[in-house]
């Protein structure tokens, strides 16, 4: 069996990951994701059904916009509480009960003192994916029919309509061993 569409698409997808790799790696692993999951869904929804299972392989590339936005909330505060409490009214109940003979007129004071400080930071950021559109190589078997190749090209161009077009979907024929083994 021959490769070369293989090697293809994965020089293409090497130099994708190159083109991008100053993204950050949570949102270089999301576009990842996206094309992984659509490609898994035209495998096993539109490709095994109509062609039957190991009959054909899908490679997307996909064109995906990327919008982000980020807000960061800052808040800080610092607070302080003192209190002030005199001791006199203590002294001049003792003065009424009649002890003599003590210095009544000294007054003390005391005084407590509390200081908290909060600092609260908050980031967030947003990205929003939007895929423009794609192209689909399907390697297939060249055993299969015309007419199922028709079908499978009408079905994705009825499942994403805007997304593909079909001069984007392209059917690579190979020969399929019947046992899995390469020659």
């Amino acid at each position: 069996m021959k490769l070369n569409g293989y090697f293809v698409f994965a020089a293409a997808m090497g130099g994708m990951v190159c083109a991008v790799s100053a993204k950050p790696a949570g949102e270089l692993a999301d576009l990842f994701l996206i094309n992984s999951q659509t490609e898994a869904k035209i495998q096993a929804q539109v490709l095994n059904t109509i062609l039957g299972p190991g009959k054909a392989f899908v490679f997307l590339e996909m064109k995906v916009e990327v919008k982000s936005s980020a807000a960061e909330e800052s808040k800080g505060g610092v607070g302080e509480v003192r209190t002030t409490s005199p001791e006199a009214p203590a002294a001049n109940e003792a003065a009424a009960a009649g002890e003599e003979g003590k210095d009544i007129n000294k007054a003390s004071t005391q005084e407590q003192s509390a200081r908290q400080v909060k600092k609260s930071d908050e980031k967030k950021a947003v990205y929003k994916f939007t895929m423009d559109s794609m192209k689909a190589r399907i390697l297939y078997s060249a055993a299969v029919s015309p007419d199922k190749l028709k079908s499978v090209k009408e079905a994705l161009l009825a499942l994403y309509p805007e997304k593909i077009k079909a001069e984007d979907i392209v059917f690579v024929p190979e020969v399929f061993d019947s046992e899995g083994t390469e020659e």
